[in-house]
């Protein structure tokens, strides 16, 4: 299991002079109102896109460089920072690289091709004031979460989960305040920009899986093999790309919502590609997919819920609810369902709801393992959520402790350092 980020769309404020200068050095041609080119994609930088909009009369200040201009001025860069320092593009770059050193050497790889960029050119580049003077700030950053452990059996587990409208592309699931909460600001929303770089980059995700999207988000869930075969990317033969990868992208005003509610100094790349924005978005997103619960086989969930406290009424109706979602193969669809009357057996909605947290109480999952594949999956120890038995079942973590643990071992690894494996030592004898 690893968490990484793989791409990040950054942007500046500019002034008109070198919005100009930008133009005219790359020789960017305009296309829908923005000056856009890719012609960069081998540096790193996937997309570059230049925008320039109007300004409010009332929004004009008063005492700057550019204060008689009408309009205001804004570079926008997509980058792959695997790319940008030779590494597979499709092995996205691990959370914990992004130290202020390694943000500072992807500003200094754009200023290689943009060099007017470059604001601190009188500073040292480790000093304060060189980072502040050439910051970005991050208008999309999308967080990857892979892992090869049964990854085959987990897509088909977040495929029955708590998604919805399963027909179309766009399936959206927000239906908590938590998920929807976004705060907008000055810089414009623009579509046509990530619309161009999905247009003219071959490397986007695949929508042949699970794909989710809202305003402020979107969530990519796909075999990572599969999207190389079925998009005709061009891979390293010699890596093991075999892993299911959860993609988290998060825009502008979703992250500007994080800044408020974990307290972050600003939007700027150093505050943003970050363990804590990771966890927090990860968790969250993850968890309204797959709910709580460790996942077991629809025998044995049968046989947790026979064995618990809940009265002989109580212990039926969830039966009948775990019964329901395996021959709905849906959580989501069993949810909509009760919503628009087709389902009359569960009760009403609220009930619904009621007895979907019992029986993630019991510590399982409302999903089930199918007896299709249930015999691949181990056979371990599993205790009840009240702690009052044990059995032994084929169960899978929920992936939601997943990325708990492995968040805790990402802190411990940043705050004490990576520990050094028997396989580290043999590679440094060799280079001895």
């Amino acid at each position: 299991v690893v968490v990484m980020i793989h791409t990040i769309e950054l942007s500046k404020m500019i002034s008109a002079d070198m919005f100009n200068e930008i133009i005219n050095s790359l020789n960017i041609p305009c296309n829908r109102q923005i000056w856009f080119t890719n012609r960069y994609m081998d540096k790193g930088i996937l997309a570059i896109g230049l925008y320039k909009f109007k300004r409010k009369s009332d929004n004009i200040p008063q005492s700057n460089e550019i204060a008689l201009d009408t309009h205001y001025y804004m570079i926008m860069l997509t980058i792959s920072t695997s790319a940008m320092f030779g590494k597979d593009y499709h092995i996205a770059q691990e959370i914990l690289c992004f130290t202020p050193d390694f943000v500072r050497a992807i500003y200094q790889k754009i200023f290689e091709i943009i060099p007017c960029l470059n604001l601190g050119k009188s500073f040292a580049v480790n000093s304060k004031a060189w980072m502040e003077l050439n910051a970005f700030k991050v208008r999309r950053i999308d967080f990857a979460f892979d892992f090869k452990y049964m990854h085959q059996i987990y897509l088909q587990m977040i495929n029955q989960g708590y998604g919805i409208n399963r027909k179309t592309v766009h399936r959206n699931y927000y239906s908590a305040n938590e998920l929807q909460a976004e705060i907008d600001d000055d810089d414009p929303n623009i579509n046509i920009y990530e619309e161009m770089v999905d247009a003219n980059t071959p490397y986007k995700a695949s929508t042949n899986y699970v794909y989710y999207s809202c305003k402020s988000m979107n969530i990519n869930i796909y075999h990572k093999m599969s999207e190389i075969e079925n998009e005709h990317l061009t891979c390293n033969s010699e890596t093991d790309y075999d892993f299911l990868r959860i993609e988290i992208q998060a825009k502008k005003n979703k992250l500007n919502y994080l800044i408020k509610k974990l307290g972050l100094k600003g939007r700027e790349l150093q505050y943003i590609a970050t363990p804590e924005v990771e966890h927090e978005l990860l968790h969250t997103y993850v968890k309204a997919l797959v709910g709580n619960g460790i996942y077991v086989s629809y025998d044995e969930a049968i046989q947790i819920i026979n064995q618990s406290e809940y009265t002989n009424g109580m212990k039926q109706k969830l039966i009948t609810l775990i019964d329901t979602i395996a021959k709905k193969h849906s959580v989501a669809k069993v949810i909509e369902e009760v919503k628009n009357g087709t389902i009359t057996t569960l009760g009403s909605y609220q009930s619904l709801q009621k007895h979907l947290k019992l029986i993630e109480q019991l510590g399982i999952n409302p999903v089930t393992i199918s007896r299709r594949v249930e015999k691949y999956v181990p056979i371990q120890t599993f205790t009840n959520g009240t702690g009052t038995s044990s059995i032994n079942l084929h169960m899978l973590p929920n992936l939601v402790d997943i990325i708990e643990a492995y968040h805790a071992q990402t802190l411990e690894y940043r705050a004490n350092g990576i520990p050094v494996t028997e396989k580290d030592l043999e590679a440094i004898d060799k280079i001895q």
